[in-house]
């Protein structure tokens, strides 16, 4: 009898080692999984961040350079007296843009590229004006 338990006995060892090695896989397993998976999150968002920095850096270089300018500036006549609905207009590219003057005389050309405008003011009744090559600078406001 004493035989049979010892081999039950090392059986029953034999098997609780097999389930310990088992669950230390399972444990090493799972602790390895874990790993990975903060492994992988922190790359993904590394490369998350590196792509939004260089977007950003990519939309600011975009942005400073294609800020347009404009002309503003008050029409009025020999007294000082706002000139209402002033023809105010510039040619770029062969086509003719303009607007007009508000009740105070104020008006603004916008959006316009940086560069050398010739801008024209017309009015019934009044001698039409020409101011030649004004210049247009990116992001500003040209006073006439």
């Amino acid at each position: 009898m004493m035989y049979n338990f010892t081999i039950e006995t090392f059986k029953l060892t034999e098997t609780m080692k097999t389930l310990s090695r088992k669950s230390h896989m399972k444990m090493l397993t799972k602790r390895f999984s874990s790993f990975v998976s903060i492994v992988t999150v922190s790359v993904t968002t590394k490369i998350k961040i590196l792509i939004s920095i260089c977007f950003f850096i990519w939309s600011a270089n975009a942005n400073s350079q294609s800020l347009s300018g404009e002309i503003a500036g008050t029409i009025t006549d020999e007294k000082g007296e706002p000139l209402i609905g002033a023809v105010i207009s510039y040619e770029r590219n062969g086509t003719l843009q303009g607007t007009t003057s508000d009740v105070d005389g104020h008006y603004r050309l916008k959006p316009l590229d940086a560069g050398k405008y010739d801008i024209t003011y017309s009015f019934i009744g009044y001698r039409k004006e020409i101011y030649k090559e004004v210049n247009v600078s990116s992001g500003q406001i040209t006073l006439l």
